[in-house]
């Protein structure tokens, strides 16, 4: 015997399908369909549920794990969206506002939708979409700062930012024929070299070590006072 529903709640309302107050499993459909009484769902009403299986949609609002989308003239309740990884190892990627998603709904109910996947869009276009570089890896962000590696090169580069911080609890090793630094270096202990340091110029305690004179030097076997 087919199920019998409540007849406020019956499929063939005419409320939008993000607002009813009943979930309406595939099973439940089927066995409506087939029932010959006055609960049986109007064909239009079985298309709507089967368009809103997969939707493309804009954000709207975000939150932590949930946004809201807008697809057609509908508006989503908060929902959750994907991550890379959601266990004991976790990343945070926040969706932004206007960007284009993925919808999938269970049963075609909209307030069981998943936001599943991203999709480039003319307001937020693929960095780079003129480089035909298939292996190009590149993340642009508002503020104008990006990260890109080209395997094609072995380059990874970082540009746009204003701040970068390292920090470790025992040692960082740089393993590279040459670390180069264009401008100042600071360092807030002590420098330890296993070769040769070699400089232009030099200024330790006040004094220029590569020009600096001694005075009250005698020839023979006597030693030099301290720097000068």
């Amino acid at each position: 015997m087919a199920p019998v529903y409540p007849a406020a709640t019956a499929p063939n309302s005419t409320a939008p399908v993000c607002q009813r107050r009943t979930h309406w499993p595939p099973l439940a459909l089927l066995a409506i369909a087939q029932n010959n009484g006055p609960m049986q769902p109007t064909l239009t009403e079985l298309q709507r549920l089967i368009d809103n299986l997969i939707r493309i949609g804009t954000v709207t609002a975000v939150r932590s794990g949930e946004c809201r989308v807008k697809t057609g003239d509908i508006t989503t309740n908060w929902r959750p969206y994907t991550t890379d990884r959601a266990g004991a190892n976790r990343t945070r990627h926040r969706l932004s506002l206007g960007e284009q998603v993925i919808l999938l709904s269970v049963s075609g109910d909209l307030r069981n939708a998943y936001i599943v996947g991203r999709l480039n869009a003319d307001q937020f276009p693929e960095p780079l979409a003129e480089d035909d570089n298939p292996d190009l890896d590149r993340t642009e962000y508002a503020d104008g700062a990006v990260i890109e590696y080209n395997p094609a090169t072995g380059a990874l580069n970082a540009s746009g930012i204003k701040r970068a911080t390292l920090s470790a609890s025992v040692t960082v090793k740089l393993i590279t024929p040459l670390v180069e630094c264009t401008q100042a270096l600071k360092v807030g202990s002590t420098i330890e070299a296993g070769g040769k340091i070699t400089a232009p110029t030099a200024n330790i305690g006040g004094i220029e070590v590569t020009t600096h004179r001694h005075g009250n030097v005698a020839t023979g076997s006597g030693t030099s006072g301290g720097p000068q």
